[in-house]
C-alpha cells in the first residue's frame, strides 16, 4: 500500500493548490521546494517544506504576546526561559525581554490555554514560534497531519487579542501597526514601499518581486537601493535588544531591495 504523502495531505486539507518554489539554504545554496496556500476559518495558511520538516503557518490576526515553545527562536531574540507555574514546569517557553513575559506567563497559566499547547506536543525538534501577527509550527513529516493543524487553529483562537487604540498617520501591515514618526527622519521616505514590500514570508516576498513591473522595480531600486547602508547602521543601533516594529518592517524592505540586487548584478 502506497503510503500518502503528507505535504499534499494538508495541501488539501487548507484547499491550496501546490506550487515549487526557490528558497536560499545556507548549507544547499537555492534549493526547490513545494509550498501550498489556502484558509482554514478566517486564517490564511500555508504548508511549506523546510529540512527534513514541514512548516505549518498561520497568519491573518494579531495577538498580544510572542513567544516560542520547544526551542528558543535566536532571530526574534525570544530566548529568555519563561519561568512557569509548577504545573506548567514539563513546557519549555522562551520570550524576548521586551515583549510582555507577564503576560505570555498568565495566558499560559490557563489550564484550558495549557491543554490545546500541550496537545501539540511541542519539542526542541519540532518548535512552535507565536509572533505578534501568526504562529509558526515545525512538525516531522510523519506528525504533520490535518488533525494536528486543527489544533493549531484552535490554538490559534486561543491567543490574547490586544485592545488596539490606533493614532492618526499609523499604518497596518501585514497584522503589525507601524508609526511612521517612529522612524528616523531620513528613513521615512520608504514608509510608501515598507507597505508595499514589508513582507516577512521569504517565499512570498520573492514571489511578489517577481510579479511586480519593472519600472515599479526600478523605482524601489532607484530610492531604496542608495538607503541600503543606513538602514543597516539604523538597524544596528538596537542591539541585542528585539527589534521593534518599525525596525523589524524596515528591515524586510531591506531583504526585498538586497534580493532585487543580486538577481539584477
Amino acid at each position: 500500500m502506497t503510503r500518502r504523502d503528507p505535504f499534499r495531505v494538508l495541501a488539501t486539507k487548507i484547499g491550496g493548490r501546490v506550487t515549487r518554489c526557490i528558497v536560499f539554504n545556507a548549507n544547499q545554496g537555492e534549493v526547490e521546494r513545494r509550498e501550498a496556500k489556502g484558509k482554514l476559518k478566517n486564517y490564511r495558511v500555508r504548508v511549506g517544506e523546510a529540512p527534513s520538516r514541514l512548516s505549518l503557518e498561520i497568519r491573518g490576526f494579531e495577538t498580544s504576546v510572542a513567544f516560542a515553545v520547544g526551542a528558543p527562536d535566536k532571530i526574534c531574540v525570544m530566548n529568555r526561559a519563561l519561568k512557569l507555574p509548577a504545573p506548567l514546569v514539563t513546557v519549555r517557553v522562551y520570550c524576548a525581554r521586551d515583549l510582555a513575559p507577564n503576560e505570555a506567563r498568565n495566558w499560559l497559566n490557563n489550564p484550558e490555554n495549557l491543554s490545546v499547547l500541550q496537545s501539540l506536543s511541542c519539542s526542541k525538534r519540532e518548535p512552535l514560534h507565536v509572533y505578534r501577527n501568526g504562529i509558526t509550527l515545525l512538525a516531522d513529516p510523519s506528525r504533520a497531519t490535518p488533525a494536528r493543524l486543527d489544533l493549531l487553529v484552535e490554538f490559534a483562537d486561543r491567543l490574547p487579542r490586544p485592545r488596539i487604540h490606533y493614532k492618526p498617520g499609523q499604518l497596518r501591515i501585514d497584522g503589525l501597526t507601524l508609526d511612521p514618526n517612529l522612524l528616523p527622519e531620513d528613513l521615512q521616505e520608504l514608509v510608501p514601499y515598507v507597505q508595499r514590500w514589508a513582507v516577512g514570508d521569504d517565499v512570498e516576498r520573492q514571489e511578489r518581486l517577481a510579479q511586480a513591473k519593472r519600472g515599479e522595480l526600478a523605482k524601489l531600486l532607484k530610492l531604496a537601493g542608495p538607503l541600503l547602508g543606513r538602514i543597516d547602521e539604523y538597524l544596528n543601533s538596537f542591539g541585542s535588544t528585539p527589534l521593534p516594529i518599525e525596525a523589524m518592517l524596515i528591515g524586510q524592505l531591506a531583504e526585498a531591495v538586497a534580493e532585487l540586487k543580486v538577481g539584477r548584478a
